[in-house]
């Protein structure tokens, strides 16, 4: 069995996961994705910032790859998370994952509509109706907003309580929980924001098939599952059971059924687990130099995708991770998390390092940050899930 150690992992980390400036000035918005794929976009910002840290694409060049060209397309799939993806993956993920998730929101739709006032007839049928006449509005109104939706179908405003009894629980309308639901079942995906800058979630909606000719339900959930996991050996090799589980959020008997048929290859690493390779690798990766300086965004999928994390995190999860198990704004370095970084409200981009930087290391930071500061220009960031230590940057 080969040995992966924790050096060789940062050095594939940092050549596979575009953490670093090396080749980045000649990246496509695509080559991004493709490479560190799935992207995370839950937070609007950070889909662009990802893009940002790894490429020289401005934000025109990613709302041109997002909308126009439409080679990225952002999706509820893996762990019930919106993520960007490359038409190739987001079948893949699609067929692996969605059909766990499907029944779960249509059962908890249905479950609404029966306590709902102006539901006629069987609460099943009349959300299968519903979805129905949602996806011909979404068609005929050409890139409508939820509101304009609403307007359209009337059954979106059927109003409804998801937490009856408690102090926060109020009416909402269907509108928003069925569009979710057309989201995870791929007739419907997200488009361009109405209004606001990359910040913004004011969606408009479209069809699927606008950016995945043929929609997403071509691979059945095996199939699929290999084709996400040979991805994912590929762009993260090394990678154990309990990460590729995380990552997925299936089960690990289908991660083990998966692997098997990859011909995954098995590796020891310094933490005892055993990862997974491609059969194939050869595990070759420059060594980070100390240019290899990244300041990568809150929700970031490079981190975010791991659950085994020490190997790149060390002792700092408490100051990076907010209480749900999201990390903040983070500073790479030789493919490891040296500190973390923050927008301030006058647009100035800080930094904050854990240990003494060497002066090679300070340069190259201050000079990724002045990048980034000057890339953001006039758009404020705010991050959805703040963490301690971007807090105490933000205030001091």
């Amino acid at each position: 069995m080969r040995r992966l150690t924790d050096d060789r992992r940062r050095a594939l980390l940092v050549d596979r996961q575009l953490v670093g400036t090396a080749g980045r000035s000649g990246r496509a918005v695509v080559e991004v994705a493709d490479a560190v794929g799935p992207l995370h976009s839950t937070d609007p910002s950070t889909a662009y910032l990802q893009v940002a840290a790894r490429s020289a694409a401005s934000q025109d060049d990613i709302a041109t790859a997002l909308y126009d060209e439409r080679s990225l397309l952002r999706h509820t799939t893996l762990r019930r998370t919106v993520h960007l993806l490359t038409a190739e993956l987001a079948v893949a993920a699609h067929g692996a994952y969605n059909h766990r998730i499907v029944p779960q929101l249509r059962k908890q739709i249905v479950g609404w509509a029966t306590t709902a006032d102006g539901v006629e007839g069987d609460p099943a049928s009349w959300v299968d109706e519903l979805e129905r006449d949602t996806v011909a509005a979404v068609s005929e109104l050409d890139r409508p907003t939820g509101n304009e939706l609403a307007e359209a179908v009337a059954g979106l405003q059927v109003q409804f309580n998801p937490a009856p009894g408690t102090s926060y629980g109020r009416p909402i309308r269907m509108t928003s929980k069925v569009i979710e639901l057309l989201v995870a079942e791929g007739r419907v995906a997200r488009d361009r924001p109405r209004s606001g800058d990359l910040t913004s979630a004011a969606w408009t909606y479209g069809s699927v098939e606008d950016w995945v000719p043929g929609g997403l339900d071509v691979l059945a959930p095996a199939e699929a599952a290999v084709a996400l996991l040979r991805h994912r050996l590929g762009s993260f090799p090394g990678s154990s059971q309990v990460d590729l589980a995380w990552w997925t959020g299936l089960p690990k008997g289908q991660i083990a059924t998966a692997l098997a048929a990859i011909g995954a290859e098995e590796v020891e690493r310094d933490d005892d687990a055993t990862g997974w390779v491609l059969p194939d690798d050869e595990l070759d990766a420059p060594e980070p130099d100390d240019g290899a300086v990244a300041l990568l965004p809150g929700l970031d999928a490079t981190p975010m995708g791991v659950k085994e994390r020490h190997w790149f995190l060390g002792e700092h999860e408490a100051a990076l991770f907010d209480r749900n198990g999201n990390i903040g704004p983070t500073v790479w370095w030789r493919g490891q998390i040296v500190g973390g970084w923050t927008q301030r409200e006058d647009g100035a981009v800080v930094t904050s390092l854990f240990d003494t930087a060497t002066a090679s290391l300070q340069d190259a930071l201050a000079v990724e940050a002045g990048r980034l500061e000057a890339w953001l220009g006039d758009v404020r960031v705010r991050w959805r899930y703040p963490t301690p230590l971007q807090r105490s940057l933000e205030n001091e």
